[in-house]
């Protein structure tokens, strides 16, 4: 086509532009409500008027080409980062994404240099040269075009900037993917100088809790939470994976040395919110500011406390929501080891650090986490001895179970240390996992989107001392076969220290002691409030899930013992009454967050 001689050629960009992203974006569209499409159908509006003016404006500046090269260079890097997010979570960034980007710094940008491969630098130089062409030739096209033409294009674009302002906010993903962008950043740098109070409630900030004095009651126990990164139940043997990756966890369960629930699930799908459910006991979406179980551990049982954590965490301010009560609190930083998978050192490192803690313990009991990353992606393993599942091609399946294998024999060490310091009999263990990890189920990888089994259905082992009182440890064979949540451990934990009911709480309690018999009638809450607004429930067999996408409220329900795979959405099939009924379950589990995010 000869740009020169086309009178509207300078329209093939903003076009161009917007019919890439229907094609790319199709699926998602196509299921859009009546309001999602006609802002859709607004957008190539913005489009046109938008590009147009730059277009213009670089034709009456005195560098055309240079000017050219950088907005063709800026369209091409926006495309290949912001559909690369796309490809990989389901949904163009947002104000989520953007957040996590200036709370998290260093973990995006670990992320993003991990998922680089060099199709991503041929697409960018591709597009830069295809781009630049089409806006330099369509500038010349232009450039005769009077001022008056050019002040309408600024007035036009003007005005429908201000039907974007805040619809983007409330219809996300409604729009294509220049105004959807624009605004979205519009909106973050609002909430983030305009509302920082309520931009940081969303970071990482120090954590504040009182705890009641009471006289110190020394605990007959250990107590170690081992806590394994992004790993699913189901890739684990133990859990009847068809591939061994798990024989030092099989052997202990084969000589009853272990106590595995089949049901166990994480409550959230990141860890940013996940472990201090874990830790507080309290179904919330912020970092709440009450004790977790090593404040409990040192003030009313005099423990001595550690963490050791492989991860990143200082220059994340992570540290300011676990680093209360700890005697020792290692992570990557603190370490002066070296990064060697996604911002952490080396897992097979932990060993030497724990090794190292266990011998400063004197006749102290303590309250320890160990904290594994090489299970996150991009899974990496050391050396040979680990590459058994081949071909293994860095972020794959066969990787991931190879990090899985290395863990396994990890966690074999801790065991080993632990009886070489005749520990392992005095020393309550929980293993599990932050949350999940897909693998392209339900067309998802990794995690934050969804709240399917594969991202938030993780292992729960635990060993009990061969003392441990039958009376009690008999619960725990019992409720084996229940639902059961992160929202337990707490309370298991200061049940096993001493009386859980000595814990005074304006917080809602949705966990149960293990120790104690579980009502199967329960409801267990889930929640993704990362990428996508979501939220669950699970009662019994049956799992409930409403997600906001877009501009449109998907609602799911699935059998989870006749539909393991959560191929089967029966929300339709169900009759209005039951529907009624399982929104309103899922209406007073909301309300009970809130009411824990609004304490804070």
């Amino acid at each position: 086509m000869n740009l020169k001689t086309k009178s509207y050629a300078y329209l093939i960009l903003p076009i161009l532009i917007y019919s890439t992203d229907i094609l790319i974006r199709w699926e998602f569209l196509s299921l859009m409500e009546p309001k999602g499409i006609i802002n859709f159908l607004i957008s190539v509006l913005f489009e046109v008027s938008f590009y147009t003016t730059l277009i213009f404006l670089i034709s009456k500046s005195r560098f055309p080409l240079l000017l050219s090269i950088i907005l063709g260079f800026i369209i091409s890097i926006l495309q290949v980062i912001i559909y690369g997010h796309y490809f990989y979570f389901g949904v163009l960034p947002n104000n989520y994404s953007l957040q996590f980007l200036a709370n998290q710094f260093v973990n995006t940008m670990s992320l993003f240099l991990n998922s680089i491969e060099w199709w991503h630098f041929t697409a960018l130089i591709f597009l830069t040269i295809f781009y630049s062409y089409l806006i330099y030739k369509s500038s010349n096209q232009i450039k005769l075009w009077r001022l008056k033409k050019g002040i309408y294009l600024l007035l036009t674009t003007f005005l429908l900037s201000l039907f974007f302002n805040n619809n983007v906010r409330f219809y996300s993903q409604s729009f294509s993917i220049t105004p959807e962008t624009i605004f979205s950043i519009k909106y973050y740098l609002s909430s983030r100088f305009l509302d920082y109070k309520t931009f940081e409630s969303q970071g990482f900030i120090q954590r504040k809790f009182t705890i009641e004095n009471r006289k110190i009651t020394k605990s007959n126990y250990n107590v170690l939470i081992i806590l394994s990164e992004s790993l699913r139940k189901n890739n684990l043997q133990c859990y009847g994976y068809s591939r061994n990756t798990t024989p030092f966890l099989d052997s202990m369960l084969k000589h009853n040395k272990l106590i595995q629930f089949q049901n166990h699930t994480s409550n959230a799908v990141s860890t940013q919110y996940s472990v201090p459910i874990m830790l507080s006991g309290i179904f919330s979406y912020r970092k709440v500011n009450s004790p977790f179980i090593q404040d409990y551990a040192k003030h009313w049982f005099g423990t001595k406390n550690f963490l050791i954590s492989s991860q990143l965490m200082v220059r994340n301010s992570i540290e300011k929501v676990y680093n209360t009560s700890f005697d020792k609190f290692i992570c990557q930083e603190r370490s002066n080891l070296p990064i060697y998978n996604d911002m952490a050192f080396n897992d097979n490192e932990l060993i030497k650090l724990f090794k190292n803690e266990l011998s400063k313990l004197g006749n102290n009991k303590f309250f320890g986490i160990i904290g594994f990353n090489n299970t996150h992606y991009p899974y990496t393993t050391t050396g040979n001895k680990f590459s058994k599942f081949k071909p293994s091609n860095l972020k794959s399946i066969n990787a991931y179970d190879n990090t899985i294998l290395e863990q396994d024999e990890l966690i074999k060490n801790i065991f080993i240390e632990l009886e070489n310091k005749n520990l392992l009999d005095s020393t309550f263990i929980i293993f599990t996992s932050d949350h999940g990890e897909a693998f392209g189920e339900h067309n998802h990888s990794g995690h934050l989107k969804t709240l399917y089994e594969e991202e938030i259905n993780v292992p729960l082992l635990i060993y009990l001392p061969k003392t441990f009182p039958k009376s009690k440890s008999k619960f725990l064979t019992e409720n084996q076969n229940y639902n059961t949540s992160h929202l337990d451990i707490f309370p298991t934990v200061m049940d096993m220290f001493g009386n859980m009911e000595n814990i005074k709480s304006e917080y809602p309690a949705l966990g149960t002691s293990l120790f104690k018999q579980i009502n199967n009638t329960r409801i267990i809450p889930l929640f993704g409030l990362d990428i996508l607004s979501n939220e669950g429930i699970i009662e019994r067999d049956i799992k409930y899930i409403q997600t906001i996408d877009g501009s449109h409220l998907i609602r799911e329900f699935y059998n989870t013992s006749t539909d393991k795979k959560e191929l089967i959405n029966l929300w339709k099939m169900i009759s209005r009454e039951e529907q009624i009924n399982w929104v309103n379950k899922l209406d007073s589990m909301r309300q009970l967050r809130l009411q824990a995010d609004n304490l804070n």
